[in-house]
């Protein structure tokens, strides 16, 4: 470490100082629409609740995204319109489901945290 002054480092710039070897227009392309898909609304079957995912919407909205196992046995993944917890058990819940997971796939605490609450899905992904 030194507080004697040296040259500016070299900063990159946004765009390369030789004309670039191949250009791709745009022009033609149409904008992705993603294939709707059905959602069942389903309410009040929470077994556990799988780690989950906040989304920020652009007109300041939250949307939550989770995989739980549902009293049924099946494991879903869903957007959650209402949950909470109290005395250790499922008091509200509202979930629009629009996945359900291959029999055989489950939910099991995750290795980095003791916390029972913490759940990781299991046996979805292939090992690396």
């Amino acid at each position: 470490m030194s507080n004697l002054p040296s040259k500016r480092p070299v900063i990159s710039t946004v765009f390369p100082e030789v004309e670039p070897v191949l250009t791709i227009p745009l022009t033609d392309l149409a904008p992705y629409q993603p294939e709707p898909v059905a959602v069942t609304r389903r309410i009040g079957d929470c077994a556990e609740r799988g780690g989950g995912m906040l989304v920020h919407g652009m007109d300041g909205s939250e949307i939550s995204f989770r995989p739980y196992l549902s009293t049924d046995g099946n494991l879903y993944a869903a957007v959650i319109y209402d949950e909470a917890v109290g005395n250790s058990r499922m008091i509200a819940w509202d979930a629009g489901c629009f996945f359900t997971f291959p029999e055989g796939t489950g939910l099991t605490t995750s290795p980095s945290t003791s916390s029972p609450t913490c759940l990781a899905m299991r046996d979805w992904c292939s090992p690396i």
